[in-house]
C-alpha cells in the first residue's frame, strides 16, 4: 500500500493539473459538493485502455483516492473499523469497515464506494457470451459517455455473484452508509456499544457533521455521486498523532 502511494504522489508532483483536480475534489466533498470527486475520477480512469478498467476492483479505486488524498499523512483513512453489533459474532455482522473516512474538526465526509469494472456491465448485457478481445468493452465505454443517468442506473450487471441494476447497487450502497453513520454517531465504540472502533482515531469533544456520500464508478468511464445523510454529533473524530506513523512514506 505505502508503494503504490509512494508512486502516485511522484506521479501527482509530475501532473500539477491532476493535482489541482485532487484537490479540488477534496475541498468540494467539505463544502458538501461531490461533483469535483465525480469529474475527478472520469478524468482519471477514463485516460486507461478498456483492458486496464475490465476487472479495476473497489480495492484499486479505494486506493487510488487515498494516495491521491495522502499529504498530509491521516488526511484520508481508508477502510475504517467499525463495532456495528457488539452481540454478533465476528463474520455475522459485527463488524464494518467505511471506505474512506475525511477526518475534520466540523464536517466529515464518509464515502462508500462502488466499482462496477467495466466487463461487468459488459456481462450484463451479452450474460455467458465469449469476450474475445477488448474492442467491444470500447465501444461499451462509448456508449456509457453519452447515456444519462437514469440509463446508467438501469442498466443490468452481474454484481458479486447476483445478477441486478445499476440502481440495485445504489440501493444497497445508501443502506450501507446510512448504517454506517448510524453507528458512527456513537463515537469510540464501547463493549456494549456500537461505534468507532479503529486504532488510528480518537475523539474529542467538539461538534462535528458526519457527512455521508455514495460513490459509484463504472466501467472506469462514468462516475456517479450522491450525498446520502448527515449526522450531527457532539465529538469530533481525528487521527491519533502516533497514528500518523503508519502513514509516513520515506
Amino acid at each position: 500500500m505505502f508503494q503504490i502511494t509512494k508512486r502516485f504522489r511522484n506521479f501527482l508532483n509530475q501532473q500539477p493539473e491532476l493535482a489541482k483536480q485532487c484537490n479540488a475534489a477534496y475541498e468540494g466533498l467539505m463544502a458538501e459538493n461531490v461533483t469535483p470527486l465525480v469529474t475527478l475520477l472520469q478524468d482519471f480512469f477514463r485516460q486507461a485502455p478498456a483492458r486496464a478498467v475490465k476487472d479495476c476492483n473497489e480495492a484499486a479505486l479505494r486506493t487510488a483516492l487515498t494516495a491521491f488524498w495522502s499529504n498530509p499523512a491521516g488526511k484520508c483513512l481508508p477502510e475504517l473499523s467499525l463495532l456495528v453489533d457488539p452481540c454478533a459474532a465476528h463474520g455475522e455482522g459485527r463488524s464494518g469497515f467505511l471506505d474512506l473516512f475525511l477526518p475534520d474538526w466540523s464536517s466529515a465526509p464518509c464515502i462508500e464506494l462502488k466499482n462496477i469494472p467495466l466487463e461487468t456491465l459488459w456481462r450484463g448485457e451479452n450474460k455467458h457470451k465469449e469476450l474475445y478481445s477488448d474492442v467491444p468493452l470500447e465501444g461499451l465505454r462509448e456508449e456509457l459517455k453519452e447515456e444519462t443517468e437514469e440509463q446508467l442506473l438501469e442498466r443490468k450487471v452481474f454484481y458479486g455473484k447476483k445478477e441486478c441494476s445499476v440502481k440495485d447497487v445504489k440501493t444497497e450502497a445508501f443502506e450501507q452508509i446510512t448504517g454506517y453513520l448510524n453507528v458512527m454517531k456513537n463515537g469510540v465504540a464501547r463493549a456494549d456499544l456500537p461505534g468507532v472502533y479503529d486504532h488510528r482515531v480518537q475523539q474529542t469533544e467538539e461538534e462535528c457533521k458526519l457527512v455521508g456520500y455514495v460513490v459509484i464508478l463504472l466501467g472506469g468511464t462514468r462516475a456517479l455521486g450522491w450525498r446520502v445523510a448527515t449526522e450531527q454529533t457532539k465529538f469530533t473524530l481525528h487521527v491519533k498523532a502516533e497514528a500518523k506513523d503508519d502513514f509516513f512514506i520515506p
